[in-house]
């Protein structure tokens, strides 16, 4: 049983559970309300007052985007749901609370109400009406400034012909727009934003609204002004259609900034500056909806700061502007007045050479576009080369330029903190970036977030990392998540608690799902900043001096055949071919070609090179040696393969990228692209071609021995592999780790072409292997206590499941 707790104390909440507690209203209004945030969920209001002054509680929390209420008072602790009745309340006795909070806390995380009938998803609704009043001819840009006015009037009580729009800050131009609405439309607009819905009479207190939801309103309402097509047509009084999101909407590699990362981050980066000076500038460059910056006046507020603090944000939306401009201004004028703000927030693209970024910044935050070098036009891959210099290599992404940028612009004493994409931490493409920010800053924090769903409308493999000038060779703080929502929601509780407790008197932690620690060896090993389990981080620490795969083997990367739909072929269709034509293919080795380390001739490519088949040098020639497969599979794909680069009239028919080393047959050991223990295999005749994996062959000597290639198998199919893999590679989903060789190349392995090495150990790895490339059966535990023995580790090295 957990230890007991005074729960009317709020630090218990707060130190127990590793939650931000904020004020339920301003700070100046002095209550016993609060909400306690974390995550997407698990966030509530907590009511410690004496009394009992809210007439419906339920209101409370369905306004803050929260989803209970929970009141402690005498013995007894009540939980208010929002999509229940008034009358549904549940009751607990305080001790069973105080003696099973992290459990109480658990049941309020899993018991959420619906997001369909959420405070947003109202509050959405009625900006759809509204864009039905003002008509397809009114953009998303101006229907957005129509609905902060709708809120500010509402906020403020006001009639529309008396709101003080400099207050909000919001362009007297769109008054003529506002003025264009008739009466009854503009009524029926204000009543249902006062009213609320008829669902058990929730009605909406749009002060807290904009205190505690703003970031979550405007990210979804600026998504949906720009991907809702104008065309469609909405009936006043009607729910609108559901939304037709426009393939181009002009905000490629965009995405919004999830509330509770900003607020983590925001934490982070005010514990790395320590004691804050008198004046605070922060500059944003890609600001959005003005997420971070709201962020920093509430955090400010609760460290009770007395200083100046002046707020930079740059966007290219001018429509995300006038949002963080109107949050920004409510934020200040409910501040707590001990210390004063400047706000400029201005439309400007950070990427222009013509906009100097800030050089006097002491903080810098951001979540920049990520958008990959594959997916960027001309004029963007140009920008990027320019912007980063002699830093470029490869194929970056459009972020790295941001983050250059920002740790250039850092003073003397500073800190930097974004979001980033995963691959920046790791990619051969950012090497370079890499070198260079740590030669600038210390690496303070850096973390990967698991989960690819905590970004609304976009699947990310996201990262933080905040960075610290002057340099003074500080640890690493490394935070690790597992692809488990509840495992991101878990680390940032175990972070909030580290900083409760202070950095230098912290454990690590190494929990089901998450895992923090000091990583001091971060700053000199610049092939990966990516962080894994304490468990991964630690099997690798324990073979740092052992030889890696790129000791003993040259990975080669598989070809590209330009369209695998016409140039794979599934063997049944391959052997209805001619027998003459079938000497132009080969099989392949592509996802499905590997099981358990025994190869599988399911497909087959066409591949038409060698010296074994005539030279296919024109399209008659291609119709003389291959008439079925042309007739039946090439002719009709022509128009298709002519359209990719590189394609002309005399070579369409060639693969992309046949790999000259895969002509010569030769044995080798060969991997799928993506996979685990188990997806390797041993290519006895050579025959196979690579086109979705890999080949492994050795750096001493052309050919592998089969004896040792199958030890090699044999070692590739032991469970220790797994953990190997999480100790260097990315988890893809599902079991899978990317098998590449920036990866792969990393991976401790024994070198079974030691002079040294126990001869018996490799014979018995041969037979083992040989059982597996032959799809038997094979001990296991046998297997695994040989491998351990190579590896110089002992027989109860943490198995795949704690990994």
């Amino acid at each position: 049983m957990a230890r007991s707790l005074e729960i009317k104390s709020l630090e218990s909440w707060k130190l127990e559970l590793g939650l931000l507690p904020v004020p339920l209203f301003s700070l100046q209004n002095g209550s016993e309300k609060f909400i306690l945030l974390n995550g997407k969920v698990g966030n509530f209001c907590l009511d410690l007052g004496l009394e009992s002054d809210v007439e419906d509680p339920r209101t409370l929390a369905w306004s803050s985007d929260v989803g209970h209420y929970v009141r402690v008072f005498n013995d007894f602790v009540e939980v208010h749901r929002w999509d229940n009745k008034p009358s549904a309340l549940e009751r607990y006795t305080k001790k069973s609370v105080e003696n099973n909070l992290e459990k109480f806390y658990e049941y309020l995380q899993k018991d959420q109400p619906s997001r369909d009938l959420s405070i947003i998803s109202f509050a959405i609704r009625t900006f759809r009406i509204l864009r039905g009043i003002l008509g397809y001819h009114i953009d998303g840009q101006q229907s957005l400034r129509a609905f902060l006015y709708l809120l500010a009037c509402v906020a403020d009580n006001n009639d529309r012909n008396q709101l003080n729009i400099k207050k909000w800050g919001l362009s007297p131009d769109i008054q003529t727009i506002i003025h264009s609405i008739n009466d009854l439309d503009w009524e029926s607009l204000i009543n249902t934003l006062k009213d609320g819905t008829s669902f058990y009479g929730l009605k909406p207190d749009i002060s807290l609204l904009l205190r505690h939801a703003s970031g979550t309103l405007f990210q979804e309402a600026h998504y949906e002004a720009y991907t809702l097509s104008q065309e469609q047509p909405f009936l006043p009084g009607f729910l609108p259609a559901p939304v037709n999101v426009k393939k181009e909407t002009g905000f490629i590699g965009i995405h919004y900034t999830p509330p509770s990362i900003a607020r983590t981050l925001v934490e982070e980066v005010l514990n790395a500056i320590g004691d804050l000076p008198p004046y605070l500038k922060v500059f944003d460059p890609a600001c959005g909806s003005g997420v971070f910056l709201k962020e920093v006046l509430r955090q400010l507020s609760l460290k009770n700061y007395q200083g100046r603090v002046k707020l930079e944000g740059w966007d290219i939306s001018p429509a995300a502007i006038d949002m963080a401009t109107f949050i920004l201004l409510y934020e200040k004028d409910k501040l707590n007045s001990k210390f004063s703000v400047e706000i400029e927030i201005q439309h400007r693209d950070s990427l222009n050479d013509r906009n100097q970024w800030s050089a006097d910044a002491d903080i810098v935050l951001m979540n920049p576009p990520f958008l990959s070098w594959n997916n960027m036009d001309k004029q963007q891959k140009e920008l990027v080369k320019q912007s980063l210099n002699t830093l470029m290599q490869k194929t970056p992404d459009l972020s790295s330029v941001f983050l250059w940028k920002g740790v250039q612009s850092l003073p003397s004493k500073g800190v930097i903190g974004c979001i980033l994409p995963a691959s920046i931490l790791d990619t051969e493409s950012h090497f370079k970036i890499r070198q260079a920010v740590i030669s600038h800053v210390d690496i303070y924090l850096v973390g990967k977030l698991g989960s690819h769903h905590l970004f609304s409308n976009a699947q990310i493999d996201s990262a933080v990392l905040v960075g610290k000038s002057p340099k003074t060779s500080e640890s690493t703080l490394s935070l690790w998540a597992d692809h488990r929502l509840q495992s991101s929601s878990g680390l940032l509780r175990a972070l909030r608690k580290y900083n409760y407790c202070g950095r230098n008197s912290f454990d690590i932690i190494d929990q089901d799902g998450f895992s923090i620690y000091e990583n001091p060896s971060l700053s000199t090993n610049l092939i990966s900043w990516s962080p894994r389990s304490y468990k991964a981080f630690n099997l690798l620490k324990r073979l740092e001096n052992f030889s890696k795969v790129k000791d003993i083997f040259e990975i080669r990367q598989g070809g590209e055949t330009g369209l695998n739909s016409v140039f794979i072929l599934k063997k049944n269709d391959f052997e209805a071919l001619p027998k003459k034509e079938r000497n132009f293919f080969r099989p392949v080795i592509i996802n499905d070609s590997i099981n358990t380390g025994k190869l599988f001739d399911t497909f087959y490519v066409f591949y038409p090179y060698g010296e074994d088949i005539p030279k296919i040098e024109s399209e008659d020639e291609l119709k003389k040696y291959v008439g079925s497969y042309y007739g039946k599979y090439l002719r009709e794909s022509k128009p298709k393969i002519l359209s990719k680069a590189g394609k002309t009239d005399s070579n369409w028919w060639m693969l992309n990228r046949h790999r000259t080393w895969q002509v010569e047959r030769q044995p080798k050991l060969v991997s799928t692209h993506f996979g685990e223990a188990g997806s390797f295999a041993w290519d006895d005749s050579g025959d196979y071609v690579v086109i979705k994996g890999f080949a492994w062959f050795p750096k001493k000597g052309n050919i592998l021995p089969e004896k040792l290639g199958l030890a090699y198998l044999a070692i590739l199919s032991c469970s220790l592999i797994n953990n190997l893999l999480a100790s260097i590679s990315n988890h893809i989903g599902g079991g899978q780790w990317d098998l590449s060789k920036r990866y792969i190349n990393n991976m401790p392995i024994p070198n079974l072409m030691d002079q040294n090495l126990d001869l018996n150990a490799l014979e018995s790895l041969y037979r083992i292997g040989k059982l597996i490339s032959s799809g038997e059966d094979f001990d296991s535990q046998v297997l695994n206590k040989i491998v351990l023995y190579l590896y110089q580790l002992p027989d109860n090295t943490i198995s795949l499941s704690e990994f």
